[in-house]
């Protein structure tokens, strides 16, 4: 019983050291994530919707190596977002998206000292229901947060339901503690 126990708690600390380390907080304790990964950027102009999931669907057929990719889009004014500097950064930032998009792009709003770029396309990772996005990163030309006009939402990624990973979870440790308790009877 006791080699079961110090398996069993072995276990949990290899679970626990999986947690993903490179995770940012914001308001001092809300988890959003790892930095999502920025693609490309284009200058659309003052493009309309169709022009802009065109763009974005051309790029990701060729990216994913999919031709026959069809995305659906959301599209929600900056209004709708609240962008917050994560903890202890200075120039990431997260804010929390309408759906859980596997992709995303930022629509800038262009000025005359802006740079040439309008969209910029983000690969959506680790939790999907936050953007996170560094604006000194290379390629990525907004210094100024108030300048985004909108965010384009592109597809939804599928989810395994919580109660079908509880379930394969649970089913996996009774799994583990019936070999334990057979190796252990030998």
């Amino acid at each position: 019983m006791k080699r079961f126990l110090l398996n069993a708690m072995v276990l949990c600390g290899i679970l626990l050291l999986a947690i993903p380390a490179s995770s940012y907080t914001i308001n001092s304790g809300t988890n959003v994530g790892s930095l999502d990964t920025y693609l490309t950027r284009i200058d659309l102009g003052s493009s309309g919707d169709a022009t802009e999931l065109n763009w974005a669907q051309n790029y990701l057929r060729t990216y994913l190596d999919d031709p026959t990719l069809v995305l659906t889009m959301d599209k929600n004014a900056s209004s709708d977002y609240t962008f917050t500097l994560v903890d202890g950064g200075t120039s990431i930032y997260a804010t929390k998206l309408a759906d859980s998009p596997d992709f995303y792009f930022i629509k800038v709003g262009a000025g005359r000292f802006d740079p040439p770029y309008t969209h910029y396309l983000f690969q959506n990772s680790a939790l999907l229901s936050y953007a996170v996005f560094d604006i000194d990163s290379s390629g990525f030309d907004i210094k100024n947060i108030g300048k985004i006009s909108h965010i384009g939402e592109l597809g939804e990624r599928v989810h395994t339901p919580e109660p079908g990973t509880m379930l394969l979870l649970g089913s996996g440790l009774v799994g583990l503690a019936g070999w334990g308790r057979k190796r252990f009877r030998k």
